[in-house]
């Protein structure tokens, strides 16, 4: 899936350096992606995404300006690292 990702970002333009890009993947190809200036922002609306799922995971992933994956979204109550 994080092939997925990161194709889908790739898809939705250049990145300026030091913006990051959330890829949400949901089930049935309802993909979206939003772009933030901060990783914290960044980190927290994956995190937010990964968390309103019902009845499939929703996947969510933030990219750096190089399209390298810097944080997986974890939904709150999986509990932190």
């Amino acid at each position: 899936m994080s092939d997925q990702a990161t194709e889908f970002a790739r898809g939705a333009g250049p990145l300026p350096r030091g913006r990051y890009r959330v890829v949400v993947l949901s089930p049935g190809d309802r993909h979206s992606c939003t772009d933030f200036r901060r990783l914290a922002a960044a980190r927290d609306h994956a995190d937010d995404a990964a968390a309103e799922w019902s009845e499939a995971p929703i996947l969510a992933y933030v990219l750096d300006h190089d399209f390298e994956i810097v944080h997986r979204g974890r939904p709150y109550f999986a509990g932190q690292d």
